[in-house]
């Protein structure tokens, strides 16, 4: 019997209570027995993930968006536990670039059956820690872009909340000069155009791992 552990996020734009009512039912019916851990507050994904380790999961199932799949991804990352990944966020990018279903029942019912299949991750080392990325990490706007759209402004319009609030914020832009420095496959690399660079890896899925990517302001 396959033993998950479901860690729900309730501020992300789909993931109401009805959906985990679902997921648990179908994922019940299927044989599998299931905990359910809820997130109440920032890193809480993370810190659930981890702490499940050495739990006898076989299983993680991320609800929620991006965020809390990177999160749970970064907690079991090198465990050898799978992550599942059951889309209830705004954009839900990880979710499409892997193909699975769009809807929570669909990508719940997929789980039941799925085989293991590695995926690449970044890191990303800040002072407070390491960041793991397995679609694009963005600093500057784009990073503040995503901080600054609101829960009921992307329940409202879904992926348009980013481009009404980038739209709203355009005009106050600064580009601060820095350098970009990622190590890809053990070696390192200073790409010229980093947004460019980043962008077209993600579009061609390219095989590579990216490992680190470290930021310095330009002298």
């Amino acid at each position: 019997m396959t033993r998950a552990l479901l860690i729900t996020n309730p501020f992300a734009a789909r993931a109401d209570a009805r959906a985990v009512t679902a997921i648990l039912k179908i994922l019940g019916r299927g044989g599998w027995n299931v905990d359910l851990r809820t997130i109440t507050g920032p890193g809480d994904a993370r810190r659930i993930a981890e702490e499940s380790l050495g739990e006898g999961f076989d299983v993680l199932v991320s609800h929620g968006g991006d965020g809390t799949a990177m999160q749970v991804a970064a907690g079991i990352a090198g465990s050898g536990i799978a992550l599942g990944v059951v889309p209830g966020g705004t954009g839900n990018v990880l979710a499409g670039n892997l193909r699975l279903p769009r809807t929570t029942t669909g990508a719940a019912r997929a789980l039941l059956g799925a085989r293991r299949h590695p995926i690449d991750l970044g890191v990303v080392e800040r002072i407070d820690g390491s960041h793991y990325f397995a679609v694009a990490a963005g600093t500057g706007f784009d990073a503040q872009l995503m901080a600054d759209t609101g829960l009921q402004e992307k329940r409202r319009w879904k992926l348009g909340a980013y481009l009404v609030r980038a739209a709203l914020t355009l005009g106050s832009v600064r580009s601060a000069p820095h350098r970009v420095t990622v190590e890809c496959d053990g070696r390192w690399h200073r790409p010229r155009h980093p947004r460019r660079h980043a962008a077209r890896a993600e579009l061609r899925q390219a095989p590579s791992r990216v490992s680190h990517a470290a930021l310095q302001p330009r002298s």
